[in-house]
C-alpha cells in the first residue's frame, strides 16, 4: 500500500488576487467642493456691508479743540479783568455741552445707519428702536461719485453718492462717512455695467 504521504500532491497555489479598486466619497476631487460653493450665474450676493466711521467726524473734533482753546483763553481773560471765576465756569460748561452734542451725534450717526451692497440691489437700514429698510436695484444707478473733505482723504473716508433718476422714491442716496469709499464706489459701478449687460444680451438673443 503506498504511503500517502509520498503521494504527489495536486494542490496547486492559489493566485492571490488583488483587492477591487473602490472609489469612495473621499477620492472625489477636491475642487468638486469649491465648485459646489459658488454662486449660479445672476445669483444675489452680498459684496460689502458696513457703517458709517467715526473718522468721518475728525474735521468736526478739530473744531471742537479750535473753540474749546479760545472759550478758555476769553475766560482767563475776562476773570483777570473782572476778578470772578464765572467765567471759567461758563466756558468749560459750553466745552462740555459741545462734547456731549458732539458724541451723541457721531454715536447716532453710526449705530443708526446700515449699508449693504449686493450683485444686484443697494440696502440702506436706518434707525434704532424702529429701522427703515430702503433698497433700490442697482439696474436703476445711472451714476456713482465720491466726495472727501481734507480729512477724508487723510484718514480714508468719504461719502458715495448714487445717483437713481428712475427711482422716483429715492433719486439719489447718500451712503456716508465710510472707510474706503471708492471700493465701494467701485463695487456698485461693476455690477451696474454687469446687470446691463447682460440684460442687453438677453434682448439681442430674442
Amino acid at each position: 500500500m503506498a504511503d500517502s504521504a509520498n503521494a504527489p500532491s495536486d494542490e496547486r497555489p492559489q493566485d492571490k488576487m488583488a483587492p477591487p479598486d473602490r472609489a469612495g466619497p473621499a477620492d472625489a476631487p477636491a475642487d468638486d467642493a469649491a465648485q459646489a460653493r459658488r454662486p449660479a450665474p445672476g445669483e444675489e450676493r452680498d459684496l460689502w456691508a458696513g457703517r458709517a466711521s467715526a473718522k468721518f467726524f475728525y474735521g468736526k473734533w478739530a473744531l471742537l479743540i479750535v473753540i474749546s482753546i479760545l472759550l478758555l483763553v476769553a475766560g482767563f481773560m475776562l476773570r483777570g479783568s473782572l476778578e470772578r471765576n464765572w467765567p471759567i465756569l461758563l466756558a468749560l460748561a459750553l466745552i462740555a455741552l459741545g462734547l456731549v452734542a458732539l458724541l451723541a451725534q457721531v454715536g447716532y450717526f453710526v449705530l443708526a445707519t446700515r449699508y449693504r451692497v449686493t450683485t444686484q440691489r443697494l440696502f440702506v437700514e436706518q434707525g434704532i428702536l424702529i429701522r427703515t429698510v430702503n433698497q433700490t436695484d442697482l439696474i436703476r444707478v445711472n451714476d456713482v461719485s465720491v466726495t472727501q473733505t481734507l480729512f477724508g482723504r487723510l484718514f480714508n473716508v468719504g461719502t458715495v453718492t448714487v445717483d437713481c433718476p428712475t427711482d422716483v422714491s429715492h433719486p439719489k442716496i447718500l451712503i456716508m462717512g465710510i472707510v474706503d469709499p471708492h471700493q465701494v464706489a467701485e463695487h456698485i459701478h461693476r455690477e451696474m455695467r454687469a446687470i446691463r449687460d447682460r440684460k442687453a444680451l438677453m434682448m439681442e438673443a430674442t
